[in-house]
């Protein structure tokens, strides 16, 4: 055992022989249990780890690095297992002809999932979602809440809650210069009346020209009902909470995104952490304990203005406007 300059102490475990993976989960006779070799196998890890630290467990955090070393497979030939073990190198290492600028957006758009992809940088388990810098920087200092324009169309997201533990929070949005402005938050915390609570988000969409409003699948048919009985249509969104995150990303640090000065929006959006599962799928969420009330509503209101694309014209379409405009410029387009 040793100690650090804080007094830590730091037990070094050797577990000789096979690396071995731990088998999935077996089901059977109605149970669910774990196969025969993986028991054997953590028997033995535990095994050396009491005869190595004297001791049969240890509680409270933990850091735990591990150093794996594994014999280069018996195909390969002698020469190649002494001179080659692992080969890391990035992308434009390996392909210098590689699109720059493809890197570069990447980058831009997602530094962690693209250190990944081309620079050879292994992927921790949790990481920190967005910098606060990137959130400082889109924070509109001293803007807490923007009156309704009524030349202005407007979007909204609420995030529903049943009233017992977590908020209910509503965004509204609009597109203005190629950027998305965040105009109004609402956050009711637990306890609350889900109803008197709808019915005053639903005062609040209707003082902003609003006649619907995009939340998630939380509580079924409860919230599509209780909006309707105030005249607002409740639209389900068309992805999860974790998306939503993924893509609210490269609008963060693309800087095409005005936030109000809210600290516990703020607080919440770099609170989030990205966790990537075994199949390499990022998850975004709070830390446990935490909460991202706030942030999901906006998230999924910033993505409702940001996904504006302009209309599509039909070759119909196209003849009719040249036909009312009698341009010859249509025309030649229509064709």
């Amino acid at each position: 055992m040793e100690t650090t300059a804080s007094e830590q102490p730091i037990y070094r475990i050797i577990i000789p022989g096979l690396l071995r993976a731990k088998g999935r989960p077996r089901f059977g006779n109605g149970r669910t249990f774990t196969d025969a070799k993986t028991v054997q196998a953590e028997k033995y890890i535990q095994r050396h780890a009491i005869e190595q630290i004297g001791m049969p467990c240890l509680s409270g955090p933990l850091h735990v690095s591990l150093t794996i070393n594994i014999a280069p497979p018996p195909s390969w030939s002698r020469k190649k297992g002494a001179n080659t073990l692992v080969w890391k190198a990035a992308t434009r290492d390996m392909n210098p002809e590689f699109d720059e600028q493809e890197e570069r957006d990447a980058y831009e758009e997602d530094p962690a999932a693209a250190a990944a992809e081309y620079g050879a940088e292994f992927r921790s388990d949790i990481a920190s979602f967005v910098a606060p810098e990137v959130v400082e920087a889109c924070t509109v200092q001293g803007r807490h809440e923007l009156p309704r324009d009524s030349r202005v169309r407007y979007v909204a997201f609420v995030d529903p809650s049943g009233g017992s533990s977590d908020s209910m929070t509503l965004a509204i949005a609009h597109h203005e210069n190629d950027c998305t402005v965040l105009d109004l938050v609402r956050e009711r915390k637990a306890p609350f009346s889900p109803e008197a609570t709808v019915s005053d988000f639903a005062s609040v969409l209707k003082s902003y020209g609003l006649s619907s409003v995009t939340g998630d699948r939380y509580g079924g048919e409860w919230p599509r009902e209780q909006f309707r009985k105030h005249g607002i249509a409740y639209n389900l969104s068309d992805k999860p909470r974790s998306d939503l995150y993924r893509d609210l990303l490269p609008l963060l640090n693309s800087g095409k995104a005005e936030l109000l000065d809210i600290p516990v929006l703020s607080r919440q959006l770099c609170g989030l952490e990205r966790r990537t599962g075994r199949s390499g799928k990022d998850n975004i969420d709070h830390a446990p304990g935490g909460h991202d009330d706030v942030a999901n509503a906006v998230a999924g209101v910033l993505l409702m203005q940001s996904a504006r694309r302009m209309p599509k014209f039909t070759p119909a379409m196209v003849q009719k406007i040249a036909e009312q405009g009698k341009r010859e410029s249509f025309s030649v387009w229509a064709r």
